[in-house]
């Protein structure tokens, strides 16, 4: 049995071995289990408003929100891959919740991209996780919103969301 270790295999380990190594001093930029650097997924929480008023904070990698209203930056386009979503009322005992997302250019509304609704229990309380397997695409400069459903009087028995967390990632523009 020969005691030194072959020239190619000591050179794989040190490649094995490195790589990781040199992405984190450039930057810590490292491939997730998604094949995306970790700076370009998007985690984003809801704090208030609706409309184009809705504000979505994004999440830093650090745990820290950022206080800007969350915007698809130029030249990339944002792929929501999961929703979750609820809410704790603790009066509105045997209504129903409804997440109504849309994405805005502006001021202006471009599409409802995504409905949901749940029941809430005898507690008023309900809770959803929604995993999308074709994703929203929101295109450079869009942002999200939730839509007010208090000024039609077919929705006078929903209630709307307390939390609504979004999760994606980014990737480059393509036409």
């Amino acid at each position: 049995m020969n005691p030194f270790v072959s020239l190619p295999s000591l050179l794989v380990s040190l490649v094995l071995v490195l790589s990781p190594l040199a992405a984190i001093a450039q930057g810590g930029v490292i491939d997730t289990h998604m094949g995306k650097h970790t700076g370009k997924h998007v985690h984003l929480v809801y704090r208030s408003g609706v409309g184009y008023n809705s504000i979505f904070q994004r999440v830093r990698l650090d745990g820290r929100i950022e206080t800007a209203n969350f915007t698809v930056p130029a030249g990339q386009v944002l792929v929501v891959t999961d929703v979750s979503w609820g809410r704790a009322a603790y009066s509105s005992t045997g209504s129903t919740a409804m997440l109504n997302l849309e994405t805005y250019y502006g001021a202006a509304v471009v599409s409802l991209v995504f409905n949901s609704t749940l029941k809430l229990d005898e507690n008023g309380i309900a809770a959803k996780h929604e995993t999308l397997t074709s994703g929203i695409l929101v295109g450079p400069n869009g942002s999200f919103g939730l839509s007010d459903t208090s000024y039609n009087p077919q929705f006078a028995n929903i209630v709307a969301p307390t939390w609504v967390v979004l999760r994606g990632y980014l990737v480059l523009q393509r036409n």
